[in-house]
């Protein structure tokens, strides 16, 4: 029946710093191609998980990219694929913190199977985009030759938006 509304500032700041943190670290998926500023991924953060906890389906994510491409002037899709980048790095290091607590924690058999299943689904997912990333140029061409069989595709720019999501990958090929 007493609450001490002065914790509240503490737990305010976390989470606050938690999502610049975020921010910054998403900044990173940028380079080399754009420097985005971190003023507008943090709102663009702020705003997708707004979206996420009052719509359906978590299209936050969709609408953090369409966010930050309206206020940086960047493609959507290439906005899109670092967050998808993004994802597939979080599952990675989920999983890698399952299998260090695995030896010393007792966990049930059910989450040791699904942290195996989302393990191999993580690392093929990150697998693939570093290889993507590493044959980029190849992997396009491919693509746009298979495409020239299906012109009724070439209305919906697909080849362009290929091209920008294969350039968010390059964070892959060069690092920081």
């Amino acid at each position: 029946s007493r609450a001490n509304y002065f914790l509240l500032i503490p737990a305010v700041a976390a989470v606050i710093a938690s999502l610049y943190i975020k921010a910054i670290r998403w900044r990173l998926l940028f380079f080399p191609h754009h420097r985005p500023r971190l003023n507008h991924l943090f709102t663009a953060l702020l705003v997708g998980l707004f979206a996420n906890n009052v719509l359906p389906v978590r299209v936050g994510e969709i609408v953090r990219a369409t966010v930050i491409g309206k206020s940086e002037g960047l493609s959507k899709t290439y906005a899109f694929s670092t967050i998808v980048t993004e994802k597939a790095i979080d599952s990675l290091m989920l999983v890698l913190l399952l299998v260090a607590l695995m030896p010393s924690v007792p966990l049930p058999w059910w989450v040791q199977h699904s942290g195996l299943v989302l393990g191999i689904v993580g690392l093929l997912m990150l697998v693939v985009l570093v290889v993507a990333a590493r044959t980029k140029t190849r992997l396009i061409s491919v693509i746009d030759h298979w495409l020239a069989y299906l012109p009724v595709l070439n209305r919906f720019s697909l080849m362009t938006r290929l091209r920008m999501a294969a350039n968010s990958l390059d964070v892959m090929r060069h690092g920081e």
